[in-house]
């Protein structure tokens, strides 16, 4: 099973980007909405999903940024320790700073449907410094994604931050 999953992935990879990819893209950096930042204390490797770095102009731009994305995770994957603590990823999303003009669902269509392309890959994803104006840009999207998924999805509270980041990371 793992082996047919890892051959379905590289086909959708190809079909996706050609070739074994990467030669026309490179990876986000600290600066951009979404880039890796190491492993938690469990070993698990972490990325940082920044939404208020990403400001779209156009449908091919927010395109652009998603394969981006999703390449960024794809060398996340790649540069794993073959005996890694898990293959499963944590995401922190951060809404500092969030607003309207950062919210693309053009952006959230393309990142969702290209993640399908690693399934089991993702572990959880908790949501800090979110402001309960941005409820309605998170019922548009979780209509994009499976029920499995979903449920991976966390908000972290202020109030209980420390200790709630200390359960999942």
């Amino acid at each position: 099973l793992a082996r047919q999953q890892l051959a379905d992935q590289a086909a959708w990879w190809r079909g996706h980007f050609g070739g074994e990819g990467g030669a026309t893209e490179e990876e986000f950096d600290e600066t951009g909405p979404f880039f890796s930042c190491g492993t938690d204390l469990w070993g698990r490797p972490t990325v940082i999903a920044r939404p208020a770095a990403h400001s779209s102009t156009c449908e091919a731009d927010s395109r652009k940024a998603a394969r981006r994305a999703i390449y960024t995770f794809k060398c996340l994957l790649d540069r794993l320790a073959p005996r890694s603590a898990s293959e499963k990823v944590i995401v922190i999303y951060d809404c500092s700073g969030l607003s309207r003009k950062n919210l693309d669902l053009v952006f959230c269509r393309e990142l969702v449907s290209m993640g399908q392309g690693f399934p089991e890959r993702l572990e959880r994803v908790l949501v800090v410094n979110a402001h309960w104006s941005m409820n309605f840009f998170w019922y548009a999207v979780r209509g994009l994604l499976e029920a499995g998924t979903r449920q991976k999805v966390r908000a972290i509270r202020r109030s209980s931050f420390a200790s709630d980041m200390r359960e999942f990371v």
